[in-house]
Formats: C-alpha cells, structure tokens, sequence
C-alpha cells in the first residue's frame, strides 16, 4: 500500500544528485582555476564526462549521497552562525573582513577540517556496508555480529578512532603549534 512518507520512487533518481554535484564541482574548479584557459566549452564537456564516469562507481555514488546531508547540516550551522552575528550588530562587510582577515584563517582550517571528517567518515560508512564490517583482527569484534549490527560497530568504531585521547592530543598540539607559528610569523604594525 502506498503512503504519502513512501520514498520508493525517489530512490529511482538517486544517481542524479551525485551526477550534479560532480559537475558543478569540477566544472567550477576549471573555472576558477583557468586550468584550461578561457575554453568554457571544453570545461563542461571534461565536467561532464567526469561526472558520468563516478556514476559508474557504486561507491562514489553512495559516498556522495551519504556526505550530502552532512554537508547541508555544516552549511545551515554556518548561515544561523552568520545570523546569529547579524543580529548582535555585525554587518555583512565586518563579517566578510574577519573571514579574509589573514590573523583568523583558522576559519577556513576548520571548515576544510570538517570537509574532510565528513568525507572520511562517509566513505568509511559505505565500504563498510559494501564489506559487510570489520576485517577479523579488528580488536574487540564478534565473529557472530549480525549485519546491522556490524555496520553499528564500523562506525562506532570510526568515531571512537576519532575520539581516541592520542588523536585528540596531536589535534591539540597541532592546533597549538598552529597559533604559535600563526602568531610569531604574524606582522606587527
């Protein structure tokens, strides 16, 4: 029986998403970059040719489609920041100086770090599905695990790597290291 929450023909177009998205990215980065010189022509065609060749990808594919919500939370957390700043008096010109303020590029370090967490971890989710969990010298895993609850203790797994006190001590001492050299090598007025 169908109801009005049925999401089955949805999934029919879910390869869509992922074809877009690669486009507009490489298509944008031939742009930006002028890799390819003036040629617009040519950076479509390259963009589209690359976005039809991930489609043949599985794993592509699902990455894209399970990094894309994540990416639409960073996103709305970023412009209710940015509200939230506006709202308190900042203007949109006093905002866009902080960002391209060189002394806080840290910004765009942690952006681009999430970037990447997100990523990492949508990949490490769809293999993970694809090879149904851990390889067996994974500490601490049952042989007798059922597949749900294998794809669970994959990516409690990721996010206990990413919690662990030594990650969690050499991103702080490269954050520090960061400041420090952000710092001494900063220009004084």
């Amino acid at each position: 029986m169908v109801t009005p929450l049925d999401i089955g023909l949805l999934k029919s177009f879910q390869i869509i998403f992922p074809f877009l998205f690669v486009f507009c990215v490489v298509y944008a980065l031939l742009t930006y970059s002028k890799f390819l010189g003036e040629n617009r022509a040519l950076q479509a065609m390259i963009a589209v040719v690359l976005a039809f060749m991930s489609l043949f990808s599985d794993i592509v594919v699902e990455t894209i489609n399970t990094s894309a919500p994540w990416f639409v939370l960073l996103i709305i957390f970023m412009v209710f920041l940015i509200l939230g700043f506006m709202i308190i008096g900042a203007r949109e010109a006093d905002i866009m100086a902080v960002i391209k303020n060189p002394e806080y590029s840290f910004i765009s370090w942690w952006i681009i770090a999430l970037v990447i967490i997100i990523v990492i971890g949508s990949l490490s989710h769809t293999i993970a599905e694809r090879k149904g969990g851990y390889p067996p010298y994974a500490p601490g895993v049952n042989a007798t695990l059922e597949e749900g609850e294998e794809l669970a203790a994959q990516e409690s797994a990721f996010w206990q790597t990413i919690f662990h006190p030594k990650i969690l001590g050499l991103f702080v001492i490269m954050l520090i290291a960061f400041f420090t050299v952000s710092k001494l090598t900063s220009q004084k007025d």
